[in-house]
Parts: C-alpha cells; sequence; structure tokens
C-alpha cells in the first residue's frame, strides 16, 4: 500500500504491476470480465486494470471521490459497492449509468469498513463502531416512468430466517424516506393480503410485496420497503429507485 504498487504472485515469483495508475491501493476484487478493480485510497477513487492488456491499461470508475473509502465489492449484476467510513456511508455505483450514478445507503452506519457479497447476491458490511455485521438487500431498479404516470408492478419477495415463526404488519413504503409520495404498495403481494389475519412466517417462508411508482418530479427517485414485525422492529429493507421523465411546471415568485 505504502509503495504504490500491485504484486502478481505467479508461483514462487512476484511481478510488480502498474505502478504509476494506483496510489495507496486498498481494496480489490474482480469483475466478471475478470478486470482488477482496485480502490485508491488517497485518490479516493476507483481505478479498473483490464485484463485484455494483462493489467497494465488502467481506467478510472466513474466520477465519485470516496472521501473515506475502505473496501469494495461487485454485485451480481456488475454494479460496485464502496464504503466509505468518512461519511458513514455505504455507495453504489451503478453499471447501468456506467457507474456515474450514485446511490448512498447506510443510515444508522458507524464507520463502515468492510464489505462482502453473499452467494444470494445481499450486501454485508462491517459496522465498526456497533461492532455488528449489517445485512443490505439489492437495490432493484423499475425503469424510467413518466411523470404523473404508475409504472407496471414490480415483485420483491422477502425471505424469513431465524429458529422462530414472525407477524409482521402491513409493508411500509416510503420515497426517500417519506410515505405517501412516489412509491406505493400495489396491495397485491402476499406480505400484504396476508397481513391482519395472523399468519405466522416460519423460518425460509417467503411472502411478497408488489410496488409501483408515479413520480412526482423529474429524475431519480429512492424508495424502500420496510417489513416490521408486530412489536415495530424493522425485520428487512428492500431499496428501490426509478426515474421520472418528462415536462413539469415550476412557479417563480411574482405575478
Amino acid at each position: 500500500e505504502t509503495a504504490n504498487s500491485i504484486a502478481k504472485i505467479t508461483g514462487s515469483t512476484a511481478t510488480w504491476i502498474n505502478t504509476t495508475s494506483v496510489h495507496q491501493p486498498g481494496g480489490m476484487v474482480f469483475d466478471s470480465g475478470g478486470n482488477l478493480l482496485i480502490l485508491d485510497g488517497n485518490v479516493a477513487r476507483v481505478v479498473q486494470l483490464t485484463a485484455s492488456s494483462s493489467y497494465t491499461s488502467a481506467n478510472n470508475i466513474g466520477s465519485a471521490n470516496f472521501g473515506g473509502p475502505g473496501n469494495l465489492t461487485v454485485d451480481n449484476l456488475g454494479n460496485i459497492w464502496v464504503t466509505n467510513y468518512n461519511a458513514n456511508l455505504i455507495q453504489e455505483m451503478t453499471i447501468a449509468s456506467n457507474f456515474a450514478t450514485v446511490l448512498n445507503f447506510g443510515t444508522g452506519l458507524q464507520t463502515p469498513v468492510e464489505i462482502w457479497q453473499t452467494f444470494e447476491g445481499n450486501i454485508l458490511v462491517s459496522d465498526e463502531d456497533h461492532g455488528v455485521i449489517r445485512q443490505i438487500a439489492p437495490v432493484v431498479n423499475v425503469g424510467t416512468v413518466a411523470i404523473g404516470s404508475t409504472s407496471a408492478k414490480q415483485t420483491l419477495t422477502f425471505t424469513f430466517t431465524g429458529s422462530s415463526t414472525t407477524t409482521i404488519q402491513a409493508p411500509v413504503v416510503v420515497t426517500q424516506g417519506a410515505t405517501g409520495l412516489d412509491f406505493a404498495d400495489a396491495g397485491t403481494g402476499s406480505c400484504t393480503t396476508t397481513n391482519g389475519a395472523g399468519h405466522p412466517y416460519a423460518s425460509k417462508a417467503t411472502c411478497t410485496v408488489d410496488v409501483t411508482v408515479k413520480p412526482k418530479f423529474a429524475g431519480t427517485r429512492y424508495g424502500a420497503v420496510k417489513l416490521l414485525n408486530t412489536s415495530g422492529t424493522v425485520l428487512a429493507t428492500a431499496y428501490l429507485y426509478g426515474t421520472g421523465v418528462g415536462p413539469q411546471l415550476v412557479f417563480s415568485g411574482g405575478f
């Protein structure tokens, strides 16, 4: 790390590669194309060393400056996730935007450092100050929708874990932290339709929430679906985002 170099080890031989493009290299991970992604701690960016160049050609990925990068991982869709311990956030660089769009997650985290992807596709992050590992479900893109129009339903499936049965409240759907805005529960998923009947969910049981989005503004809109037990404890949170497009009226002051 302090030598600003990366060693490629073949058998008992170490070869230094691309010593000029990375300054204070930290976490490293391979993407699905065999390219090596490196978290550059000094410049606070992600650098890609391409497999096709035998890792001698470097590209800066996206334009995000992470401020306090800890580690990184790549999910099943190719999105890049980075821990930002200075801002107490997890940041996702989306492959659909060629890594130009950066989504922030992690309310309540304190010094997130390590990050991994599970076999199921969930993201695990170490919450250092709280001494726990937290799980973040993959982010769902509901697509592009005209302002004022309602999207098709997006089905989210929740799987219950643990050794005891659980009874849930009605799912809570929020838009950028508030209820009653763009994202809404369509009311047709089994998490919703069985609620109120005292249906117990055993370990490995599943239920669904059908979500729609009706953008009120242009641009990216962020939402989430939360499942709570009857005591009000949040059991799981699924994250979503969609993009509103089309004209909108903006009123200025005066007559």
